[in-house]
């Protein structure tokens, strides 16, 4: 079933659970009015034929046929019956309609008087009869006066009135069916558009995806906002796609077209053994290049994936840290460059060693990398009570605040120019933010006074 179709069902359900209370509430009030009417009737004959039953010159018990002018004026269809009982239990009078029969077999049924008279409901003659029991005394005896009136005019007016009620009812069920169906659709045809309007999208003709029409309605300003939103990150997943597989064949195409010149100028005539040397150096090296870009690509495949597997173990992040600075020595001498390390004499930390050391390792060369000739890196690892954090900061970044924004991007360059000179796919960043979330830490980077930057990661303890 459709949201539309759920949403018309709770409107006719919940509609009709409302509109069937006061209608039951109503037939109940009024089955109550006639009721109480007809005992009220019953009553009123009552007294009457009670101040009436030994009124004859012989004083003995009788019965009043004809009907009282307070029934006649109610409803000619009130049928009356009454009888008296002596105090040994035999009819001494009754309606001429009514054989004795009939009153002993309901001397079971009838109830035991109280000073104002019982009611009770009986079935006589094959109809429904409403019955009052009284108690007479005369001459010092406990006669019982039971009169009696049929409720079938009464049952009648019910049955016809609940005959109106339910054709009333299935009327107001076809016209609430109607409302919620035009009120369901009213209601979703806001969403209908946004579905619409999503369905309309196409990345391969639009730039930028988002949709146009803002609703009027708080709720669905919300949804439409989040939306929007998902639609931009989306964007940003798309644009990111296109780059990284334009990279990706870009990175890959330039030592294949490396190794394919030297291979053809190889193959061009005889050469000597040294020259051939020279190209099989040549085709090593792009070779390397092409495994470390795979190794990389791999990585960071498996970090999207949550497939790479982590070995967490006390890890003393001082050593780890002077062991990477040591393997880069020959390169600081080389550049003429030098690193101030600021530390604890011990940072032990649960972890996985080889990951955190590639991280170190990646941040160490890209800080390496763009250093000015003679200056100075600053390292500095801190022990807090819940966190970690390494920090290195070097000179010579040229990079703006929209470019600080991205430098954790896959592929991204800072200066496209010099990153070809000093080589690299711009994949080492993405593997440290990639690594620093695989452990629940935090990554960032931040540009200071002079051309200087500054990265550093946290790992929670």
């Amino acid at each position: 079933m459709s949201f539309r179709g759920r949403l018309t069902y709770a409107f006719f359900f919940f509609g009709a659970i409302f509109l069937i209370f006061p209608i039951l509430v109503f037939y109940h009030q009024v089955k109550a009015s006639m009721s109480q009417t007809l005992d009220d009737a019953l009553r009123s004959v009552a007294r009457a034929e009670l101040a009436s039953a030994f009124d004859s010159p012989d004083e003995e018990p009788h019965i009043h046929e004809s009907s009282s002018p307070l029934l006649l004026s109610l409803d000619s269809g009130l049928h009356e019956l009454a009888w008296i009982l002596n105090p040994q239990g035999k009819v001494v009078a009754k309606t001429g309609d009514l054989k004795e029969q009939e009153i002993l077999d309901l001397r079971d049924q009838l109830p035991n008087p109280s000073s104002e008279g019982s009611f009770v409901t009986v079935s006589m003659q094959g109809s429904s009869y409403r019955l009052l029991v009284a108690r007479l005394s005369h001459r010092g005896g406990d006669y019982l006066e039971v009169f009696g009136l049929s409720r079938e005019p009464l049952l009648e007016r019910l049955n016809s009135l609940k005959k109106q009620a339910g054709s009333m009812f299935l009327g107001a069920l076809l016209l609430l069916l109607l409302a919620a169906r035009r009120l369901s659709v009213r209601l979703t045809e806001p969403l209908t558009s946004l579905a619409t309007e999503l369905e309309g999208l196409d990345p391969a003709a639009q730039k930028a995806l988002s949709l146009r029409t803002m609703p009027s309605d708080r709720e669905l300003k919300v949804l439409y906002n989040s939306v929007n939103s998902v639609l931009k990150r989306l964007d940003y997943v798309l644009e990111a796609q296109k780059h990284f597989v334009s990279d990706t064949s870009h990175e890959i195409r330039a030592p294949l077209t490396n190794l394919r010149l030297a291979l053809e100028v190889c193959l061009r005539k005889e050469r000597s053994a040294q020259d051939y040397r020279e190209v099989l150096e040549v085709c090593e090296q792009e070779v390397s290049r092409l495994v470390h870009l795979a190794e990389r690509l791999l990585t960071l495949s498996r970090l999207d994936s949550d497939q790479l597997a982590f070995s967490i173990q006390d890890t003393d992040l001082v050593r780890l840290v002077n062991d990477a600075v040591e393997l880069v020595g020959e390169r600081l001498e080389q550049r003429k460059l030098a690193i101030r390390l600021t530390s604890p004499s011990e940072v032990v930390l649960q972890c996985d060693p080889g990951a955190v050391r590639q991280i170190v390792d990646n941040l160490l060369e890209n800080s390496l990398r763009y250093a000015p000739e003679g200056s100075t890196v600053a390292i500095c690892l801190e022990s807090h009570q819940e966190e970690v954090v390494f920090s290195i900061e070097n000179g010579g970044s040229q990079l703006s605040a929209e470019q600080v924004e991205r430098v954790f991007e896959r592929f991204f360059r800072g200066d496209e120019s010099r990153q070809r000179e000093t080589g690299g796919a711009g994949l080492g960043l993405s593997i440290v933010k990639g690594l620093v979330g695989a452990h629940k830490g935090k990554v960032g980077v931040e540009r200071l006074d002079g051309d200087r930057i500054r990265f550093w990661f946290s790992l929670p303890r």
